[in-house]
């Protein structure tokens, strides 16, 4: 009708009209055609490739800024918005389902991408051109699930399952770790006193929150069901209505499609479900590490407070426990010392804090273990990266909780109650010193019974003076100086 002939891959599609009329065959309204020829190529190309990714969904594949278009590019451009153009058609038409071959306009799609990457210069290009290829993946996801819902009986039943079942493998793909955000969190093995800080609660690639986790985990065991007894179900299912010809009323290829993604599900399960679990062992050791008060958004988890107060995760609790034992607590006193201690036995006796920390760690690198062998099956049955940023987490944990940090920790046990010791030594060294002093400065007393405890009375404040000195600056250094001028003066009063 608007004689657009079409001869070769190169000159016939440069001027932008072979563009506009497959946009225009696919909807009419959007391209008018009379208008075409009095425009420039570039005009039409920009046109063209307007129209169709902002009304057809289909991803611009070339630049009309671009003065020559190398014949690779241009066939991956033709080659896509044919393939779109024939789907369109034949859904407009009402062809039957086996007509639109979803696998090889998925496959041809990429193999356009894959041509175009050819004239590429830099990677933000080519992440350019793999976003693209994802949208379009997302797309044609989305037009499959609508088929779905549409399909009668028995096998409107499995693709409803199937639906479910890859729109799951989809949240996890996207939910099971948090992009990274540019800033490296500080961990426990920079600065010691630092290291309670909430933003080491989340390092890079950290899990999304627990709530997040045990609702995917909670969706799978509704779609999956214990043991996959409901995947089981319906491969039973499949194949019962696959062998009643009665009932395959359906395309052929749409059937085997069904038993395609089927497999493909089977195949998923065991990886995605790893994944997951990995996940929840990596989420709940920072959780116990860094029990802070977290909220999760829609772009991941964040950090309500950043104060010292809010954090009273077993990182913290370690750091104070420190801080008393290197004398840092300035305001320390024997009720301090003596409560630090009971946290610290409800630590390892009630809360079981380490063999908590050691399951997580064992849980991880069970998952990971099952990771690696379902990969040397086929790499593609788990998510992307998640081998290499599950062996970081393994990293991470073995580098915050490992056999020098738990004889560290029974160390601390041992110095938190020597500390304990020292303030009852002093304090009851003090007390006696006190009593004796206040006796003797109260009442008439003989030279004899001065120095009949007088070196008691030396001993005693020796030992107090020990104990104060390793207890440091919180020691009450003062009043035992007042004592030693206090037997001077007691020495001077007998002398005369």
């Amino acid at each position: 009708k608007y004689d657009v002939q079409i001869r070769d891959f190169g000159p016939s599609w440069r001027d932008g009209i072979a563009f506009n009329a497959m946009v225009h065959n696919i909807d009419s309204s959007l391209v008018e055609m009379d208008k075409v020829k009095s425009r420039t190529s570039k005009e039409n190309l920009e046109h063209a490739f307007t129209q169709a990714e902002k009304h057809l969904g289909i991803p611009r594949l070339l630049d009309p800024e671009e003065s020559e278009l190398k014949m690779k590019t241009v066939r991956s451009a033709r080659t896509s918005l044919n393939e779109q153009y024939q789907v369109y058609e034949e859904l407009i038409t009402g062809k039957e389902i086996e007509e639109v071959n979803y696998e090889s306009l998925k496959d041809q799609w990429y193999s356009g991408l894959i041509s175009h990457t050819d004239s590429l210069i830099n990677l933000s290009e080519i992440e350019i051109l793999e976003e693209s290829w994802n949208n379009f993946i997302n797309i044609m996801n989305e037009w499959l699930w609508e088929i779905d819902e549409k399909i009668p009986g028995q096998y409107g039943h499995i693709a409803k399952w199937l639906s479910q079942a890859e729109k799951w493998f989809k949240q996890v793909n996207l939910k099971w770790y948090q992009k990274p955000s540019g800033t490296e969190a500080m961990g426990f093995c920079i600065t010691v006193n630092q290291s309670w800080r909430p933003s080491s609660a989340e390092p890079p690639y950290s899990p999304p929150s627990n709530e997040l986790i045990d609702k995917l985990q909670n969706e799978r065991l509704e779609i999956f069901g214990t043991n996959n007894q409901k995947l089981n179900s319906i491969r039973d299912d499949l194949s019962r209505v696959i062998d009643n010809e009665k009932t395959n009323n359906l395309p052929s290829t749409l059937i085997d499609r069904l038993s395609t993604r089927l497999s493909k599900v089977t195949g998923y399960e065991p990886g995605y479900s790893a994944v997951l679990n990995a996940a929840k062992a990596r989420r709940t050791f920072l959780d116990i590490l860094y029990n802070v008060n977290r909220t999760e958004t829609s772009t991941g988890v964040r950090i309500r407070s950043r104060r010292r107060e809010s954090a009273t995760g077993f990182e913290y609790r370690f750091c104070n426990w420190l801080d008393l034992v290197d004398g840092n607590i300035h305001t320390e006193t024997r009720e301090i010392v003596n409560g630090i201690l009971t946290d610290y036995q409800l630590c390892l006796k009630t809360e079981h804090i380490p063999e908590k920390l050691d399951q997580c760690k064992s849980d991880l690198c069970k998952h990971f273990n099952l990771l690696t062998k379902i990969v040397q099956y086929d790499d593609q049955l788990i998510p992307k990266m998640s081998l290499d940023i599950i062996q970081r987490w393994q990293d991470d944990c073995e580098m915050k909780w490992n056999i020098d940090k738990f004889n560290q920790l029974i160390q601390l046990g041992e110095r938190i109650k020597q500390r304990l010791t020292l303030w009852d030594k002093l304090d009851h060294r003090v007390r006696n010193i006190e009593n004796w002093l206040s006796q003797f400065e109260d009442s008439k007393f003989s030279e004899n019974d001065w120095f009949n405890r007088r070196d008691e009375i030396f001993v005693l404040l020796e030992e107090a003076n020990e104990a104060a000195h390793y207890l440091g600056e919180s020691a009450d250094h003062h009043r035992l100086e007042m004592f030693r001028k206090r037997i001077e003066k007691l020495e001077s009063d007998v002398s005369k």
